[in-house]
């Protein structure tokens, strides 16, 4: 659990710099004394080195999927086996439904469109719990499904 009197650190992995950039940017809009990015990967193998490293490990890491040298599969693979306690948020491009459950099923806490609002970005990363968001309808509607017969634990 985060404490309230400090900021969520952040971790934002994606192989696309203006993306990142922007993101970061946007983020700290929505408040420094509430998020702070501490830190930037291209992928996922930077990634790892940045959490293997010595500097303070992130509340949330905010990953893609597509990357080059380990894409966003392989790092919450990764990430289940080597710091399961570290929630990651998935922003993505990618809409296809095979792909939004899989990265569901492996733990991503939540799953985000690259087109969402603001709004709904502070609410992934602020509020506990998992998202699925601007995703297909039907993507939405099986998700939802699963997580109510219990098929997932959150």
């Amino acid at each position: 659990m985060i404490p309230h009197n400090q900021p969520i650190s952040i971790i934002l992995v994606d192989d696309h710099n203006l993306f990142r950039k922007g993101l970061r940017n946007i983020i700290g809009t929505l408040g420094e004394e509430h998020y702070k990015v501490i830190s930037e990967a291209s992928n996922g193998e930077e990634m790892i080195l940045l959490l293997n490293g010595s500097q303070p490990q992130p509340d949330l890491v905010i990953l893609d999927i597509n990357m080059p040298a380990i894409d966003g599969f392989q790092a919450i693979a990764w990430m289940n086996e080597n710091c399961p306690e570290i929630p990651v948020l998935v922003i993505s491009m990618i809409e296809k439904e095979e792909t939004i459950m899989r990265m569901l099923k492996m733990g991503a806490r939540g799953y985000l469109s690259k087109d969402v609002e603001t709004a709904d970005l502070k609410r992934a990363i602020f509020l506990p719990g998992v998202w699925c968001m601007n995703c297909k309808k039907t993507a939405q509607k099986n998700w939802a499904q699963n997580l109510m017969q219990g098929n997932w634990k959150y």
